[in-house]
């Protein structure tokens, strides 16, 4: 996926939710649900919330 600045700020919330413990071990579809919440409360829709979990996404499975 290009790293738009959606991308980035979510890989960057799913680096955080890594490094704070509350998702050990987490799979694609149970790391999908703690980054759909930041998306929505930050008001992104369609490609850009796309881009925002999927960098969130990985973001919490790399580290």
């Amino acid at each position: 996926m290009e790293e738009t600045p959606a991308y980035r700020d979510g890989r960057d919330m799913g680096i955080a939710l890594h490094e704070e413990g509350g998702w050990p071990g987490a799979d694609l579809s149970e790391a999908k649900e703690p980054c759909r919440f930041p998306a929505r409360t930050d008001g992104l829709e369609g490609a850009e919330a796309d881009a925002y979990i999927a960098g969130c996404v990985d973001g919490l499975l790399a580290h």
